[in-house]
């Protein structure tokens, strides 16, 4: 029989897909479920970030999973994070039963007797104001990669928060508003030589068993069908691309970028022998994108709209 995974990313709290998710995974009697970072919503103010995400994830997106499980106690649940995702919420995730889903950053979790998988949150640096999960990419950019390093450095410069100030109005009854400052900044590049996603990447347990491994990547590897943002260069990770060439994973599965597809017409990227997968998930609408696989056959994987 085959195992058969379900996978998806970037659904930022959307409750009619994930329902829709669980649906499919237990309609389908898949074996495997993945979701690829970008969980919790994010379109709530500023001040109520935080908590908002983390009453979601104690809460509303917790009960989807038990309930997946109430019915299919034996199908794996794995999850990531993205970078739309506040890092400080990481306990609220792992403080779940395992037996309920595993959070795999940087830890390997046994899939069946044949393969594993292990996930990977970070990605290269972005213009998006939340940095909890973002890193340089690479501490030099090779040969083949240098149009990689002039567009990225537009990623690098930053505003921020200097202060905040509140100031009554001159109406005739108490009006506050809240004035935010901002200071400008540049990312040291020398930086990248101490912490980046490719010094990540050249750890063991990335390494290991490659070819027998599934790797759950929130951002997608550079210069492929899964990276365009419509922003006129590709956005991807040039460690991701160049740890795939190397290592030749079993197959790589991917987020982050949720027009790519429409733009690219294609949610799949073959590099070498591995197959990179991405659902090219749009969090607006009730319309859920996912992709389906058998596990040992992830290149006959197939998009799914539902």
């Amino acid at each position: 029989m085959e195992h058969k995974v379900v996978f998806s990313s970037d659904i930022h709290g959307n409750e009619t897909q994930y329902a829709k998710l669980c649906d499919y995974t237990e309609r389908e009697d898949a074996q495997t479920l993945i979701i690829g970072g970008d969980i919790a919503p994010k379109g709530m103010p500023v001040c109520d970030f935080i908590q908002g995400q983390r009453d979601f994830l104690r809460g509303r997106f917790r009960r989807f999973f038990e309930r997946l499980k109430s019915r299919r106690p034996d199908i794996n649940i794995f999850i990531i994070m993205g970078n739309d995702d506040v890092a400080v919420n990481l306990d609220v995730l792992e403080e779940v039963d395992p037996e309920l889903f595993r959070v795999i950053h940087g830890v390997r979790a046994r899939i069946n007797e044949k393969y594993e998988i292990v996930g990977y949150p970070y990605v290269p640096i972005t213009h998006v104001r939340l940095k909890d999960w973002d890193k340089f990419d690479v501490a030099q950019y090779p040969e083949g990669f240098r149009q990689a390093e002039i567009d990225k450095k537009n990623e690098w410069n930053l505003r921020a928060l200097k202060s905040v100030k509140r100031r009554r109005g001159l109406m005739p009854w108490p009006l506050f508003s809240t004035y935010f400052e901002f200071e400008s900044s540049t990312l040291n590049p020398a930086d990248a030589e101490k912490d980046s996603i490719e010094r990540d990447l050249a750890n063991p347990v990335f390494t290991e068993r490659a070819g027998k491994t599934v790797y759950v990547m929130h951002a997608p590897p550079y210069g492929t069908n899964l990276d365009q943002a419509g922003v006129g260069y590709h956005v991807g990770s040039v460690a991701e691309r160049m740890f795939i060439e190397r290592e030749q994973p079993h197959v790589t599965l991917h987020g982050h970028i949720h027009g790519t597809v429409k733009r690219s017409g294609d949610f799949r990227n073959r590099i070498g022998d591995t197959m990179s997968l991405c659902s090219g998930n749009r969090p607006i609408g009730n319309d859920l994108a996912l992709v389906t696989f058998a596990l040992a056959h992830p290149e006959a994987a197939q998009r799914l709209i539902i």
